[in-house]
């Protein structure tokens, strides 16, 4: 069980994983295909504006659109996690709107995706360094029905190889401040 600090809501890992204490801890040994992370009883509040956070590690190329999280709705999403062409990219990708960058394999990462309905853009940083950010003509809202961790989910069912230590999800568009916090208060865990 994957269990959300925040709320108290869990997750149930289906499959092949294995646990490790090292950083702190993280889920590791996905097997692809088969592979599952299910958030049990997922927001399902419209998302306009979302920040989605994880520190990870890919260790070989990856499936297109997999990744530390994955919010599912009837015909929308709000992810982070690979790009579109899969390999080390790392992505946020919301209704076709998305920025997208390339991760080292082997190596520590954390990504922070911010959607800002505010302005319509959708952003990215790397390890608390500068935003790459993609403006929009609109953004749409996601209406949840599923939530997945390191995997694509039901219709596609690639899984991310690698580890995920931390998910992390938020309501709305997180300052650049902020998203600082986050990585400054937790990267000496990853040697970063």
């Amino acid at each position: 069980t994957w269990t959300d600090l925040a709320v108290n809501t869990s997750a149930t890992i289906n499959g092949v994983y294995s646990y490790s204490s090292d950083n702190g801890g993280y889920l590791t040994g996905f097997a692809n295909f088969s592979t599952q992370i299910i958030v049990n009883n997922p927001p399902t509040s419209a998302i306009g504006s979302a920040t989605l956070q994880s520190f990870f590690m890919y260790t070989q190329n990856q499936a297109e659109n997999t990744g530390p999280l994955n919010i599912v709705g009837a015909s929308d999403f709000v992810r982070l996690g690979a790009g579109f062409n899969g390999l080390n990219e790392v992505a946020i990708v919301s209704n076709n709107r998305f920025v997208i960058t390339t991760t080292p394999l082997n190596t520590w990462t954390f990504a922070s995706g911010v959607r800002d309905a505010s302005n319509f853009t959708v952003n990215l940083s790397l390890n608390g360094g500068s935003r790459i950010t993609n403006t929009y003509a609109s953004l749409p809202t996601v209406t949840p029905t599923a939530a997945y961790i390191g995997w694509r989910g039901p219709s596609t069912v690639t899984t991310t190889i690698g580890r995920i230590a931390i998910v992390l999800f938020y309501n709305r568009a997180l300052s650049v401040a902020e998203e600082l916090q986050n990585y400054n208060a937790l990267k000496g865990r990853f040697g970063l």
